[in-house]
């Protein structure tokens, strides 16, 4: 059985359209509408810009959402990034991790 490790946890502040610089702007630039660029919450995580509409509820039972996580995105067939939004909803905890 393949093992899930985690190699980098960091705690995020949650950000929104007005807090990115233009560079970040241009690479969400399927974000085209002032009404689309409202709607947009992110983070700051190894040097990107991570949109929270990207990541996907984790299954109830499985074992992420056993360690606390509440989304995933994956980056690669068996890496991914995997996010505790806090209470409060303005912070998010983001961790690498990898099947090994």
């Amino acid at each position: 059985m393949a093992n899930l490790v985690t190699t980098r946890t960091e705690d995020c502040e949650k950000i929104y359209w007005y807090d990115l610089t233009e560079k970040e702007k241009l690479e969400l630039d399927y974000y085209e509408t002032e009404e689309e660029q409202k709607d947009f919450a992110g983070f700051r995580f190894i040097d990107w810009i991570f949109d929270l509409s990207d990541f996907m509820k984790v299954q109830k039972d499985g074992e992420l959402s056993k360690l606390g996580y509440h989304g995933h995105k994956g980056l690669g067939y068996y890496s991914g990034i995997a996010i505790k939004i806090s209470d409060c909803g303005d912070g998010v905890t983001a961790s690498y991790m990898y099947w090994d």
